[in-house]
């Protein structure tokens, strides 16, 4: 008498899900990935906002000291700003524009220099913080990444004299 039960059918199992085993390996392996592309990702962020904030002080010292085709601060006045603010300073009435001579002609710095943009972001770095000036060295500084003059050894400095 032959069984109508078929044995290879009984041996089947079949599977409709994932064990808890493979799900702690694959929320592992996320986990790992994850904690090794973040900080690139920031990495890369702070490495163009650093970039960004160096362009700028440069842009900053041209309009200070002048460059072959540009009179700057420095070449109207003889002298170094006292505030990085004095670089949107209207002209002075005494500025000849033909001549240029006779004092300050004023508005050495615009935002179209660096952005395009209206506002006085060019007096910030990339983080949008201050930058900070010493007119009695002639440097300009931003504090960085950790937005802090002074501290971290993040710091970013130009010396407008060279």
């Amino acid at each position: 008498m032959k069984s109508s039960y078929d044995h290879s059918q009984s041996h089947r199992i079949k599977k409709y899900g994932h064990t808890l085993f493979e799900m702690v390996a694959i929320i592992t392996i996320l986990g790992v990935l994850a904690a090794v592309i973040i900080p690139k990702i920031y990495d890369i962020t702070d490495t163009s906002k650093t970039n960004a904030t160096q362009k700028e002080m440069v842009e900053l010292q041209k309009a200070i000291m002048g460059d072959g085709d540009f009179r700057g601060y420095f070449d109207d006045t003889g002298s170094l700003p006292a505030n990085l603010s004095d670089l949107y300073a209207a002209a002075e009435a005494s500025y000849n524009p033909f001549l240029q001579t006779g004092g300050r002609r004023g508005t050495y710095v615009s935002d179209a220099d660096v952005d395009g943009v209206g506002g006085a972001d060019i007096l910030q770095d990339a983080w949008g913080n201050a930058y900070g000036w010493d007119a009695g060295t002639g440097v300009i500084t931003s504090g960085g990444p950790n937005g802090v003059i002074g501290t971290g050894g993040d710091d970013i400095t130009l010396d407008v004299n060279g």
